[in-house]
C-alpha cells in the first residue's frame, strides 16, 4: 500500500475514490443485509430516539450479527448464543447503552460497549456494530479492514479486539473525520475498500495468520464452557479428526473385561456406639 493512502496522508479525492469502490468489494449475498444495516435500521433507531428512547429489538440484533458473519469471519456458534438472549433483556440493555452514548458522547463509548458486552455472544466488535446504527456518523464499526488501515496504516498486524483497543480506534477515526470532513461510517467503508483493494488482512508477522483475539473468544465462548477456539478452517480440521477417532474407536475390538480382583476378607468389625448402618 502506497504511503499516499495512509489515513494521515490520504487526500479527499483518493478517499472518495475508495469510498465509491466499497460496494464492489462486498461479499456475495449480503446486499439485503447491507441495506438493513446501513439504511433501514439507522432510520428506525433515529425515529425511536425522536419518540423518546433509542433501542434495538432482539430480531434486529440477530440480523446485525447475520450481517457481521457474512461481512467477516463466519462463526457457527455465535448466532445461537445471540438468539439465546431474552427479548426484554436485549431491548433494555441496548436502550441503556444508547443512552450512555447519547448523554456522554464519545466518552460514553467505553461504558456503552461494556454494557452491550453483557449480552450473550456480544464482544467489543459486535457491540460497536450495535452502537454504529445508533450514531453512524460518529461511531465506527470495529472491523478488521478499517482497523488495519486506521491503526496500522494498512500494514499487517495483530488485532486484540479489546474495549481499550476500540477506544483508541474511535479516537483515531475521529482524527480522520476531522481532517477530511467525512463521517465515521464513510471512514469504515473507505478503509475497507483501501485494504481490500491494496492488501490482505488477517496476517501477522512473517506472513503467519494472526491468532484469534479476545473478541472472537468472547463471542464464541460466552454462555459455553471455556475452551480454546480455533479459526473456522481449523475447527473443520479438528471436527474431521474427531470423527476419524470415533470411527477408529468403533472398529477396534473391545477387550474382554477382566474379572475384578477379590478383596481379602477380614473379620467383621462391630459398629461403634451411635453408628448406624446406611442401606
Amino acid at each position: 500500500m502506497g504511503s499516499s493512502l495512509h489515513p494521515d496522508k490520504i487526500t479527499l479525492e483518493d478517499f472518495s475514490h475508495y469510498l465509491n469502490l466499497y460496494p464492489t468489494f462486498l461479499p456475495p449475498n449480503i446486499h439485503s443485509l447491507e441495506t438493513f444495516r446501513r439504511d433501514e435500521l439507522p432510520r428506525t433507531v433515529a425515529q425511536r430516539k425522536k419518540d423518546g428512547e433509542a433501542f434495538l429489538e432482539k430480531e434486529e440484533v440477530v440480523k446485525l450479527v447475520e450481517w457481521k458473519l457474512k461481512f467477516g469471519k463466519f462463526r457457527p456458534t455465535l448466532l445461537p448464543l445471540v438468539r439465546s438472549n431474552a427479548p426484554s433483556l436485549v431491548r433494555n440493555t441496548t436502550a441503556k447503552a444508547f443512552s450512555l452514548f447519547t448523554s456522554q458522547g464519545l466518552d460514553g463509548v467505553k461504558k456503552a460497549v461494556a454494557e452491550l458486552s453483557s449480552l450473550k455472544g456480544i464482544g467489543p466488535a459486535t457491540a460497536s456494530l450495535l452502537l454504529s446504527v445508533c450514531e453512524p456518523a460518529e461511531v465506527p464499526f470495529f472491523g478488521d479492514e478499517v482497523f488495519v488501515w486506521v491503526m496500522l496504516g494498512g500494514k499487517k498486524g495483530k488485532i486484540g479486539y479489546t474495549a481499550k483497543e476500540y477506544s483508541s480506534f474511535v479516537e483515531k477515526v475521529g482524527e480522520v473525520t476531522g481532517r477530511l470532513g467525512v463521517t465515521a461510517e464513510e471512514v469504515e467503508k473507505a478503509g475497507y475498500a483501501v485494504v481490500r483493494g491494496e492488501g490482505e488482512v488477517g496476517e501477522g508477522k512473517k506472513g503467519k495468520k494472526r491468532k484469534e483475539g479476545p473478541e472472537e473468544a468472547v463471542e464464541v465462548e460466552k454462555g459455553e464452557p471455556k475452551r480454546k477456539r480455533s479459526t473456522v478452517e481449523q475447527e473443520g480440521k479438528l471436527e474431521k479428526k474427531r470423527k476419524q477417532t470415533l470411527l477408529m474407536a468403533e472398529e477396534k475390538p473391545v477387550p474382554a473385561a477382566s474379572a475384578p480382583k477379590r478383596e481379602k476378607r477380614g473379620k467383621a468389625r462391630p459398629l461403634s456406639t451411635g453408628q448406624q448402618l446406611v442401606t
